[in-house]
């Protein structure tokens, strides 16, 4: 998932697809990788604030949403 969303971003040339970040970050979560998964999360928020599923995945991790 992580290398579907990287190759994703290469792709666009850009980084502003939410819901690439928002897999990546939950990837980065299940792998243990909690800042990559915080800074992914938080991302999504920035792009998109109505992304109540992100909002939910910060919450889980203990981490106040933006």
């Amino acid at each position: 998932m992580i290398n579907l969303a990287n190759n994703t971003f290469f792709a666009l040339g850009e980084y502003t697809l939410e819901e690439s970040f928002y897999w990546r970050g939950l990837a980065n979560q299940a792998l243990g990788n909690i800042n990559e998964a915080i800074f992914d999360l938080r991302k999504v928020l920035e792009l998109n604030p109505n992304f109540s599923l992100a909002r939910e995945a910060l919450r889980d991790l203990g981490v106040e949403a933006p």
